[in-house]
């Protein structure tokens, strides 16, 4: 993927006391473990008050680790700057660098360009890599257990989120990463992306070589419309999870359906034979 890196910064923070973040909307205040009917319920509550029991069992060890690779920054740019799966459009970063170096840039023009960008935007990578740390940090643990609960399924293995001055997040499943944007940056991003990884988990390995590549992404990139009422509570405020112009009307069946059966099995069935 990419050249050798050039610049390599690792943070992986164990945050024990949670201090207040502009970008985190309702941090987690207390958790507890309880019995409710015979079973272990984890019930957290957040600073706003609200408290929620998320399911039972034992939480997966899954930890995700921000961290900033140039090479993987460049590879982002070389085969995600120009288009995507989910749009055709080339990404503002990506037009600047046409316009800093041509088409068809090189793995040196892009380093050259991602340096010249940090500089003019005062992006300071190290900073940022502990900032995203952070604030996923205070949310991880109560978006690990609802995403195990909707799917019934857990990532046993770590995830690394590397950052990049792309204005686009893509993953890769196989390599267990995905991408976020710098500066500009929002939790929600990781909810995304890990939501398609546990979208995988569950349906992916079945399903996506029965109905094709393009309807399983279809049906996987509408269901994150279910974080805006899951994960209300953990997402920034004012943000919520917008989807693609293409896939609105296939969330609105989603969260039509979700409201009266909040069965991840029976909804997938649903939508993958009618759809």
């Amino acid at each position: 993927m990419g050249k050798q890196s050039k610049k390599f910064i690792h943070f992986s923070l164990v945050i024990t006391v949670l201090i207040p973040s502009t970008t985190v909307h309702q941090l987690i205040k207390t958790k507890k473990l309880l019995m409710k009917d015979g079973v272990l319920v984890t019930t957290f509550t957040t600073q706003s008050g609200i408290t929620r029991d998320v399911g039972t069992g034992i939480l997966s060890t899954m930890k995700v680790t921000f961290t900033y690779d140039e090479g993987k920054d460049i590879w982002c740019l070389l085969n995600y700057g120009k288009s995507s799966m989910n749009s055709k459009t080339q990404t503002k970063v990506y037009e600047q660098l046409v316009s800093f170096c041509g088409e068809n840039p090189t793995e040196e023009d892009v380093s050259k360009f991602i340096s010249k960008y940090t500089a003019e935007n005062n992006v300071n990578l190290e900073e940022y890599a502990s900032r995203y740390q952070s604030d996923w940090d205070k949310v991880s643990e109560m978006y690990t257990k609802i995403a195990e609960r909707v799917f019934g399924v857990s990532l046993e293995s770590d995830v690394t989120a590397y950052l990049t001055i792309n204005n686009r997040s893509p993953y890769s499943i196989e390599d267990g990463m995905f991408f976020v944007g710098v500066p500009s940056w929002s939790t929600k991003t990781a909810m995304h992306e890990l939501w398609h990884f546990y979208t995988w988990y569950k349906f992916g390995n079945t399903w996506e070589s029965k109905t094709g590549k393009e309807k399983y992404n279809e049906i996987k990139e509408a269901l994150t419309v279910l974080l805006n009422v899951e994960c209300k509570e953990l997402l920034p405020e004012g943000v919520e999870d917008k989807g693609y112009p293409q896939h609105q009307e296939l969330r609105n069946k989603i969260l039509a359906f979700w409201e009266k059966d909040k069965n991840i099995d029976t909804l997938w069935n649903t939508f993958v034979t009618e759809h």
